[in-house]
Formats: structure tokens, sequence, C-alpha cells
């Protein structure tokens, strides 16, 4: 996964391409770069996971939930736009920038 997101950093290096080439270029990196966090953190829960007692033992953890909520609209965009779907994301102004995950 890694090596297809450095192939596509090249890509959106090449100023040859086409605005639409580069936004969907661009989409894909953002979905590329998000199934490596999914796989990472996976990875790190079945590390942390202790089998034998049955136990799993959380973290605290503090995200930028408005990024991870664009994030998603992001990724299922085009999706959407090939069932004539709009996505449109309203993050209000008074939500707090860091969430605080325990």
């Amino acid at each position: 996964m890694a090596a297809v997101i450095r192939l596509l950093d090249i890509l959106l290096c090449d100023d040859r391409l086409t605005d639409a080439h580069c936004s969907t270029i661009t989409q894909i990196h953002r979905c590329s770069t998000a199934l490596l966090r999914l796989l990472n953190n996976i990875l790190d829960i079945s590390k942390e996971l202790q089998v034998e007692s049955g136990k799993l033992v959380l973290e605290e953890a503090e995200f930028d939930l408005g990024r991870e909520l664009e994030g998603l609209v992001d990724m299922y965009f085009v999706q959407c736009k090939n069932h004539n779907v709009e996505t449109i994301i309203d993050l209000s102004d008074d939500m707090p920038k860091v969430v605080l995950c325990i």
C-alpha cells in the first residue's frame, strides 16, 4: 500500500496531467492513505490484544473530527457522483476541532 501511495505521489508531480486526472489521482491517494491508516490501526490492535485473557486495552486518542468527516466524504465522493448523489458536509463553527476518544 505504501508503494501505491508513493507511485501516486510521483504521478501527481507530472505537470502534463489534466485537472480531471489530478482530481482522480488525488482521490485515489486519499483513499489509499485512509486504507493504509486503517490497516496500521488493525495491526496495532492485534498487537495489543491479549488473546489469553480476552481483554482489549483501549487508549485515549485525540483526533480532528472535522478532518476525519471530510476525509470520509472525499472517500465516497466518486461513488456518490456516479450514482447522481450530491455529497455536502456542513460542519458547525462551534464544533470542537479536536475530540478525545476514550
